[in-house]
């Protein structure tokens, strides 16, 4: 296991979906209340960004092993625990299609002027990935949901939002 320490990994029992960011992208990692000291995004800087108040959140999913091992060292930093990776226990397929919906607001959110001050300009990260592969990513975090697993090929028949 590379994370012995067991206060390093305790994230990973942990449950915040009570409290769950908004702005949390749907899939397994996410973030409840999070401390503000601004070490989620120098951890994990494709997959973490900051809220008005500057607390984390996954606006990205991990993609590989390397976005792993960065969200997993941006919850270690993390002094409330404020990270969960029991995404898959409480995300259904209308649970993302009913935050999807809201994507227009999530953007809006994104283009205020506090979110810009808090994450210095990176907000565009997540505009940009909504705009362009999130919608994909999403259908197949669906897909996953109805049915345990990814699907294999390109051919597969996402399902829609």
């Amino acid at each position: 296991m590379l994370y012995q320490d067991k206060k390093i990994h305790a994230f990973l029992e942990d449950d915040h979906w009570h409290e769950k960011n908004p702005l949390n992208f749907p899939g397994p990692f996410y973030t409840g209340k999070t401390d503000t000291l601004g070490t989620g995004y120098a951890e994990a800087p494709f997959n973490v960004l900051f809220d008005a108040d500057a607390c984390e959140y996954v606006f990205r999913q991990p993609r590989n092993f390397a976005d792993l091992i960065c969200v997993m060292d941006a919850a270690a930093m993390d002094v409330f625990g404020g990270y969960s990776c029991n995404g898959n226990q409480h995300w259904t397929y209308e649970k993302c299609k009913e935050w999807w919906r809201q994507k227009p607001e999530w953007i809006r959110q994104l283009q205020h002027p506090e979110m810009q001050k808090a994450n210095a300009g990176k907000e565009q990260l997540y505009i940009e990935y909504l705009e362009t592969t999130a919608e994909t990513d999403l259908r197949k975090y669906c897909y996953f949901l109805e049915h345990q697993h990814y699907p294999t090929d390109e051919n597969t028949k996402l399902p829609p939002l």
